[in-house]
């Protein structure tokens, strides 16, 4: 019976250290869910990203918890441009980059990122204005001129195609009576357009002269009818 006993109580003891050893083991263990930043690298050639896209995507990590967090501040997805084309992307993220090659089980919980890739083109236009032609009695705009007569725009494609020129934003002729020239400052571009060069001003020259058709006709009205 005192065999019985003795074998009985080993076994507790066995059966004790198990289950202690174990819950020493699980509380080693993290799984947790976390963020980790998405790189977009440079495409090639007139290729560019055209729209914001993701910065962070969404996985699970599941190992020791020293493991993980010492890995985890190291983790993020590099976009893979070979499997980018020009549109709308709908990329699987396969890899994560900075984690172990065992130690760590990562589960991906992101959907796939849509990804906008464009192409980048540029176009040379002349430069224009509009004017508001209500002069003083008497006076006409004769010429006008503007320097740089013409910039270069880049952009989508898609943008860039459809613009024929770059037009200056309207300039009231409606005191003018002389000629004059004036300094316009480069209006806003759209936020998918860029301007090649250092450009940030145009000069403006304007010229004004009296309106001499008016006043043959007052000198003809009042020549005397023999």
């Amino acid at each position: 019976m005192r065999i019985f006993d003795f074998w009985q109580a080993k076994i507790g003891s066995v059966l004790l250290a198990i289950i202690f050893y174990v819950n020493l083991q699980n509380s080693k263990v993290l799984v947790k869910n976390i963020n980790v930043p998405v790189e977009y690298p440079r495409l090639s050639g007139n290729l560019y990203y055209s729209k914001n896209n993701e910065k962070t995507y969404q996985i699970r990590v599941e190992g020791f918890r020293d493991l993980v967090n010492y890995h985890s501040q190291f983790m993020k997805v590099v976009v893979d441009p070979t499997e980018l084309t020009v549109g709308e992307n709908q990329y699987e993220v396969k890899k994560v980059w900075g984690a172990p090659s065992s130690g760590i089980k990562i589960t991906m919980l992101g959907p796939k990122l849509n990804i906008g890739v464009d192409v980048l083109a540029s176009k040379t236009m002349p430069v224009d204005i509009g004017f508001d032609d209500d002069l003083p009695q008497g006076y006409v705009r004769s010429s006008y001129s503007i320097k740089p007569s013409a910039i270069t725009v880049t952009g989508p494609k898609t943008v860039v195609e459809k613009m024929s020129k770059f037009v200056l934003p309207t300039v009231s002729l409606k005191e003018a009576t002389e000629s004059f020239t004036r300094t316009i400052r480069i209006p806003e571009f759209q936020k998918s357009l860029g301007l090649v060069g250092n450009i940030k001003e145009f000069q403006l020259r304007v010229n004004i002269i009296r309106d001499l058709s008016n006043i043959g006709d007052q000198i003809i009205v009042q020549l005397p009818v023999k």
